[in-house]
């Protein structure tokens, strides 16, 4: 019998005790078809099945059969294409509230490698679990989860992995990172989990731990479904139901699966791994004995299909039954935006923080180029050939503010593979995302730019009035956040590092070229003039270039051919006359203002898992 009370732990320690609705499904002729080539294409089709309360229920099939689409489709996570048929849970029709009973474990383990066990198992239950549940009631559940997955004492482990950039950060084995994949889900304390491929990649010792811990929370009345492949007997046994399907056809429904082959003659040879041989079976009926194949395939329609068409016409027939509240909205349910923000923010710090090759090596390498800049260009003067080298050194400036965010497009790559998870289960928006994930990286960003805008301002001897100062930094750092958000967008669209550093670096030569320093703009052809109106790097150039000169005479000492005589005369050379600071700022700022929208769209429309 189910108890409606379970406890998630083993029972050591003082667990937390929360309601669940013991959850059952059942469903049929469930089906999934996708255009190609302008034709619809069958993935699955006919599958029909009953999933009782406590059952742990194995998806079992070839690669390629429709296992994971299968249990995509079941829990409503597919983005394209066509689902038909009936899924019934808990004697309702499928509604949205199936996110409240139901945790999904991707086969993927994807989280930020600096973080620890605890904080990513905080950072779910800030993000996932309702509002009113206390701090207390948060840390008692992530502690009985803990022991739930058997990683307590591993707390402040870090997860490890490849950080971007190529370090190695030592963490959690394969397992474990398998079982806290499984905690994540815990946390909004489910009554139905679903798994793609939990042991996938994992040494046999490691696979049997993940599917104890799986038949521990069946026992407890957690109903539990996941996709499997070629699992070791132990962890077959531990299964109470097998759903068999080859190329997107069911073959088999219930809990004697290996017995049903005997009875169709195939029986399984003494030491032969069981799974092994069904599969080997499956692989023969399908190629050599399509009238097995197909007798096993009509069984589901004379065998399995009546007792669920009774269980299914009911629900469908009663048009006064509703989906009740479910014991979980105790726990789960949705937080505020200003909530998602303040967690994803804080969690996005701590990772940059903790990674050596982000904030830190950003850092030192902005330094050590502003010294060589400013060495290279050493308390410059006003004669003629130093006012050439202070219009060097502000493009300089310019370009390598520029070319600065370049080193980070495998940070922002590896945040869009956590986000497309994450967003798939619903647990953030993507503008809760992107607010929170832009505000961190801008601020890292807007500390490079201060930091070495400072160091080569001053140590070139550029104008130092205060006011000039000032004014130089805020072009600069206007141009270095325009320029992160244009490789975030970049990189949005793109999808790939590959494909974004081709794009940006065809860009970057554009910016370059028509910034006005290499080639002045009443230089170019006319039919390339209108090109520098669209680079944000132009108005930043022309604005510190009205800053740098306006209102200084230059010295000309005899014998020297004196090109310019004063500040108006340069800035006339450089076609920077019809502008103003305000002017240029003010178009930096749309620029700014314009790339933060482009790239949230982006990352809302062309980020997504496409299932």
């Amino acid at each position: 019998m189910i108890e409606n009370t379970i406890t998630i732990n083993d029972g050591a320690g003082d667990g937390l005790s929360y309601d669940i609705t013991p959850t059952s499904m059942s469903f049929r002729n469930v089906g999934y078809t996708i255009t190609k080539n302008n034709k619809p294409k069958n993935i699955i089709s006919n599958i029909w099945g009953n999933i009782e309360p406590g059952d742990f229920v194995a998806i079992v099939g070839p690669s390629g059969s429709g296992k994971t689409t299968l249990l995509d489709v079941l829990v409503e996570r597919k983005t394209i294409g066509d689902v038909y048929g009936d899924i019934i849970v808990n004697n309702s029709r499928m509604t949205n509230d199936i996110q409240h009973l139901c945790g999904y474990v991707t086969q993927e383990d994807v989280f930020l490698p600096t973080l620890t066990v605890s904080e990513v198992l905080y950072y779910y239950a800030n993000l996932k679990l309702a509002s009113h549940v206390s701090v207390d009631e948060k840390a008692k559940l992530i502690e009985s989860v803990l022991r739930t997955v058997g990683l307590n004492g591993k707390e402040d482990y870090k997860i490890g992995g490849l950080l971007p950039g190529g370090n190695y950060l030592r963490g959690l084995s394969g397992g474990e990172k398998k079982r806290l994949n499984i905690g994540c889900s815990l946390v909004m304390a489910p009554s139905f989990i679903v798994l793609d491929e939990p042991t996938s990649g994992l040494d046999s010792t490691s696979a049997l731990q993940v599917v104890q811990t799986l038949q521990r929370l069946c026992r407890k009345g957690v109903t539990v479904v996941c996709t499997i492949h070629q699992p070791r007997m132990e962890i077959l046994s531990m299964f109470t139901k097998f759903l068999l399907i080859v190329k997107g056809t069911q073959l088999y429904f219930g809990r004697d699966i290996f017995g049903y082959f005997e009875n169709k003659g195939y029986t399984c040879p003494s030491g032969m791994n069981s799974m092994d041989f069904l599969m080997d079976s499956m692989i023969h009926l399908e190629n050599n004995n399509r009238t097995v194949f197909d007798e096993m395939a009509n069984d589901i329609n004379t065998i399995i299909s009546p007792n669920i068409n009774s269980v299914i016409n009911n629900v469908l027939n009663d048009e006064k039954l509703i989906v009740n509240d479910s014991p979980q909205k105790k726990y789960a349910g949705n937080v505020s935006m200003f909530t998602q923000i303040r967690v994803i923010f804080v969690t996005s710090a701590i990772h940059t923080l903790r990674n050596p090759g982000n904030f830190f090596l950003r850092t030192l390498v902005s330094v050590v180029v502003a010294l060589l800049f400013g060495a290279c260009f050493y308390q410059l003067g006003y004669n003629q050939t130093q006012l050439l080298q202070r219009v060097a050194i502000m493009y300089s400036v310019i370009t390598s503010l520029q070319l600065t965010p370049f080193k980070t497009i495998s940070l922002f790559l590896e945040s869009r593979y956590l986000y497309n998870k994450e967003r798939a289960s619903k647990v953030h928006s993507a503008f809760s995302y992107f607010f929170s994930y832009i505000m961190c990286e801008l601020i890292m960003s807007l500390i490079v730019a201060i930091v070495f805008t400072t160091i080569v301002y001053w140590i070139a001897g550029l104008r130092s009035t205060p006011s000039a100062f000032f004014f130089a930094l805020l072009v600069n750092c206007l141009i270095h956040l325009w320029s992160v958000l244009f490789i975030v967008f970049l990189s949005n669209v793109t999808g790939t590092s590959d494909n974004t550093f081709s794009v940006g670096s065809g860009f970057t030569i554009i910016y370059q070229l028509f910034l006005g320093f290499l080639v002045p703009v009443k230089s170019l052809p006319v039919g390339f003039a209108w090109i520098h109106y669209l680079n944000p790097l132009y108005y930043a150039f022309n604005a510190w270039i009205i800053s740098e000169f306006e209102g200084i005479e230059f010295p000309c000492t005899p014998g020297e051919v004196c090109f310019f005589n004063n500040g108006s005369e340069l800035i006339e050379f450089y076609g920077s006359k019809d502008f103003t600071k305000a002017g240029c700022v003010s178009i930096l700022v749309a620029f700014l203002v314009s790339f933060y929208i482009f790239s949230y769209l982006a990352l809302r429309f062309f980020s997504k898992e496409r299932r």
